[in-house]
């Protein structure tokens, strides 16, 4: 049988690995002979490894012999990985048909390959767009052909925060004198970096257009599912309005519809998500709204 328990990790930092784990010892303590669990939480390299330990610890069962276990890191359910970490080959045709979203194959493999194909595809993808947003931010917004960037128009902050929980599990794997290590951290500032733009784009919109803070709302437009199992989206969500905060009181959250017309304020939308950017675009009305875009040109 298969767990239907899905935790919520939402602490952060030296924290992250304790609540992982305390969760994960949750989940499995009901857990019976022949039973299957199916990891998609990433860890670090060799993480698989303590969770099977700790696995074998909690049930009293032999993991491969008794117990199934299975390495299967998931962000979207539209790209799931291609392989599937077990201790063992294994055919085992109900986890297949589990796991199986799209018509492509899954294939079995050792649970270190599959660690180390999420790493790779996690570290290409992030590199990929640091790459983007770093030559991005020399981008004059008045250029005209900006159509050069079209590609990356519709790249929102969600699309770029997916993946960082996986990005900040790999990097406490390697000492930071490693390549690997140069890589992921170079990442994880070019994210804060992008996040520190999307403010200064918010303070000279309120310059250039003069407006004053106390007669300025600001939303941040995020639908979120707030039961999703990693935390990075609330995390960032939360750290953009505290940030926000310090010079303009009137912040607010959407993780969906919301009322963003004010008589008695201007209202700055900031739209997190393509999503959020169209329902915003079809229900605009009224001339003091500001929309600023959390794409890799922080379009206004």
């Amino acid at each position: 049988m298969t767990s239907p328990l899905l935790p919520r990790i939402r602490k952060t930092g030296q924290d992250l690995k304790t609540e992982v784990n305390s969760k994960f010892k949750d989940a499995v303590k009901p857990l019976k002979k022949d039973s299957s669990v199916i990891n998609c939480l990433p860890t670090e390299f060799k993480g698989n490894d303590e969770n099977i330990s700790l696995l074998e610890h909690v049930t009293g069962l032999e993991v491969g012999k008794s117990i199934s276990y299975f390495y299967f890191p998931v962000n979207d359910l539209n790209k799931t990985p291609d392989v599937i970490g077990a201790l063992k080959k294994t055919d085992e045709k109900k986890i297949l048909s589990l796991l199986k979203m799209d018509k492509k194959e899954k294939k079995f493999v050792d649970i270190s390959l599959a660690e180390y194909s999420h790493a790779i595809s996690t570290i290409q993808r992030f590199s990929n767009l640091c790459s983007i947003l770093e030559v991005c931010k020399f981008v004059n917004r008045d250029t005209k052909h900006t159509f050069v960037f079209n590609d990356f128009k519709d790249l929102y902050l969600d699309d770029m925060i997916t993946g960082l929980y996986d990005l900040r599990m790999l990097g406490s794997s390697f000492e930071s004198a490693q390549t690997l290590m140069y890589l992921i951290n170079g990442s994880i500032r070019g994210i804060s970096g992008y996040i520190k733009r999307l403010i200064d784009t918010i303070r000279i919109t309120l310059k250039k257009n003069d407006l004053k803070a106390s007669k300025t709302k600001i939303v941040l437009s995020w639908t979120l599912d707030t039961n999703e199992m990693r935390g990075d989206k609330i995390e960032m969500l939360n750290t953009i309005a505290s940030k926000l905060r310090d010079y303009i009181g009137d912040v607010e959250t959407s993780t969906g519809s919301i009322d963003m017309f004010h008589h008695d304020k201007v209202t700055i939308v900031v739209a997190c998500s393509n999503s959020d950017y169209k329902e915003i675009n079809e229900s605009q009305k009224g001339e003091d709204l500001f929309v600023i875009k959390a794409n890799p040109l922080c379009e206004i």
